[in-house]
């Protein structure tokens, strides 16, 4: 269908978390450069700075729509840096002459020569330090519900986290708690994929179509990760557009690629919502 990808969603998070671990994960961090101190959350730029440089990423993780890098110094305990790309947020690998970019908020050089920059129009994301394993200084984190990728994810593991939940399935599937890392373009993708009217009540979904949405949403998720995330103007860390092509997210008055019929758009808890009336009940 088309629509441009406004926030980075987890298909899209993964897919700079794959090319972080190529990038970064064992090199020493060089130096580190704050243009726009409003991105760090937590510290100031010379604390920030200072307890970068001359670390090693061990690793780098991801928790929802949340990049975790393991920072390791030495002898000393390893500690996690915390980043939320939030709305605009995007990071990108250069080589270290590259002209500061539009937007600029965080430069952050490695030992390979090359540097990880930080761009957000709107600075609404979010850097900062967090020395538990548990991210315990991230409520977002430690209340978060499963990830619909891990091998644990089931239909029934669904059922339980929709039991008792007053809403409907849209917004309640967009609840960071319920289920991790479903975004807008991919709850109205899952939705559609598993035939399941974003209207309909979340707890009244039965045990057959709990398996369905569940089986839909890592299809779609897994599916997308493969393909480098929606395209649109999100890129990955080396400025490659993904090729995800949502099938009735943004397609507004567009046939249904099932059906033939005309697809609609509605609000739900706020958020546009794309679907199918004939093929989702």
């Amino acid at each position: 269908m088309g629509e441009v990808t406004l926030l980075p969603e987890m298909p899209e998070v993964e897919t700079l978390r794959r090319g972080l671990v190529r990038a970064a994960v064992g090199q020493r961090i060089t130096g580190v450069q704050v243009t726009d101190e409003r991105v760090l959350k937590r510290c100031s730029i010379g604390d920030f700075a200072e307890r970068l440089t001359d670390t090693t990423v061990k690793a780098v993780n991801r928790r929802g729509k949340f990049l975790l890098f393991e920072i390791g110094c030495g002898s000393l305990p390893s500690f996690h840096l915390v980043v939320h790309l939030n709305m605009k947020g995007s990071i990108r690998r250069f080589e270290a002459d590259v002209p500061t970019q539009k937007y600029e908020c965080v430069r952050v050089g490695l030992s390979t020569g090359d540097v990880l920059v930080y761009t957000d129009m709107w600075t609404w994301g979010d850097w900062h330090f967090d020395d538990a394993s548990e991210y315990t200084h991230v409520s977002d984190i430690a209340s978060m519900g499963p990830e619909p990728l891990d091998d644990s994810w089931s239909g029934e593991v669904l059922a339980g986290r929709l039991a008792g939940r007053r809403g409907l399935i849209k917004a309640v599937l967009l609840d960071q708690k319920v289920v991790a890392g479903v975004g807008n373009i991919y709850a109205d993708e899952s939705l559609f994929a598993a035939g399941i009217a974003p209207k309909r009540q979340a707890s009244g979904l039965d045990a057959g179509e709990c398996d369905a949405l569940a089986a839909s949403i890592a299809e779609t998720l897994g599916n997308a990760v493969r393909l480098g995330g929606s395209f649109g103007e999100y890129v990955d860390l080396d400025g490659n557009p993904g090729t995800y092509d949502p099938r009735v997210y943004g397609g507004k008055g567009k046939p249904c690629p099932l059906c033939g019929g005309l697809l609609v758009k509605t609000s739900i808890g706020g958020r546009g919502t794309t679907y199918c009336p004939e093929c989702q009940h």
